[in-house]
């Protein structure tokens, strides 16, 4: 999809879900992200994963990245189970 839209040049490294041990919420889609870009575990927090699914936010809390979750039909009591801070625009 992103070659055909142009966009495949975007991205140095990108992961695809079939292709991971285990799928999101397990944080190893994101862990395997890192490492294919050399991120050292202790700069995980470096990394921002933009999320739209508890699913995903859960995987990328998990995996020590700072989150940036698009809460649209989620209700946020599910969302503070993942141990996540809020910041309302």
């Amino acid at each position: 999809m992103l070659d055909l839209i142009g966009k495949l040049d975007f991205f140095d490294v990108i992961v695809v879900g079939d292709e991971c041990e285990h799928a999101k919420p397990h944080p190893i889609p994101y862990l395997n992200a890192m490492q294919a870009l050399g991120v050292d575990d202790t700069e995980r927090q470096s990394c921002l994963a933009f999320e739209d699914s508890l699913v995903g936010a859960t995987a990328a809390v998990k995996s020590g990245a700072l989150v940036f979750f698009l809460l649209l039909h989620q209700k946020s009591y599910f969302v503070s189970d993942v141990n996540m801070r809020f910041l309302t625009i």
